[in-house]
């Protein structure tokens, strides 16, 4: 993701300032009218191992430094869900609550499996507590692999969570296969590999990141029709 903004010249903000031991700003974080309106905001609640908080305990750094009188704030253990409740990640996830709700919002998740109980609490109380959003979960693969029965799960409680796999979507609360694709089935957008026939069945290819991305250059006119597979 920081890779993509910086080779579109987009200026981005994660909550880090600094660029030797970049801490954490809980201040710019908590108060995004601190920040131009063209800067992307980037909260990111994975990919975090290199946070570090300092020996004296008062910041929390990011770094790649070997640095042994700084411990990680956070391991991939049992203990994630306890631990995730400290800072930074507490204002990623007050960042993500706050955002679904308000008014009419929409976010897509691409690449995650809803596997973290953590983050599925705050997605599914938001949209409890707000009728009016919409989060839309696009899921690599098969819904019926095994990995995503979490996944499965969210969004046959919520009915504004709709998780779209290949083979099937559960939308409204309803689980169901896509519609056979035939002639007399009107698309809006180019089929080629973002709706298509495999093993006999209508597979949709949103879950996959590059026909995703694609689809979204499409609507925004980056892309001519006839290479928007």
């Amino acid at each position: 993701m920081e890779q993509a903004l910086e080779e579109s010249a987009t200026p981005y903000f994660d909550g880090f300032v600094g660029t030797r031991k970049a801490f954490f700003d809980l201040g710019a974080v908590e108060d995004e009218n601190l920040l131009p309106a063209r800067w992307a905001r980037v909260w990111k609640i994975h990919g975090s191992l290199n946070w570090r908080l300092t020996s004296d305990g008062k910041r929390v750094v990011r770094s790649d430094d070997q640095d042994k009188s700084a411990s990680y704030l956070i391991y991939p253990s049992h203990l994630k869900y306890d631990q995730s409740r400290k800072m930074p990640y507490l204002a990623m996830l007050d960042r993500l609550k706050a955002f679904i709700l308000q008014p009419n919002a929409i976010m897509f998740t691409s690449g995650y499996s809803f596997s973290d109980e953590h983050i599925n609490d705050v997605i599914c109380r938001s949209l409890e507590a707000n009728p009016t959003a919409q989060v839309f979960g696009l899921i690599y693969g098969d819904l019926a692999d095994g990995r995503y029965q979490k996944a499965k799960e969210c969004g046959s409680q919520m009915p504004n969570l709709s998780i779209i796999g290949e083979y099937s979507a559960i939308i409204g609360r309803i689980d169901g296969r896509w519609k056979d694709l035939t002639d007399d089935v009107p698309l809006s957008i180019p089929p080629g590999a973002l709706v298509k026939v495999a093993d006999g069945r209508t597979a949709v290819g949103l879950g996959n990141f590059s026909h995703f991305s694609n689809l979204i250059r499409y609507l925004t006119g980056e892309v001519a029709e006839d290479d928007a597979t």
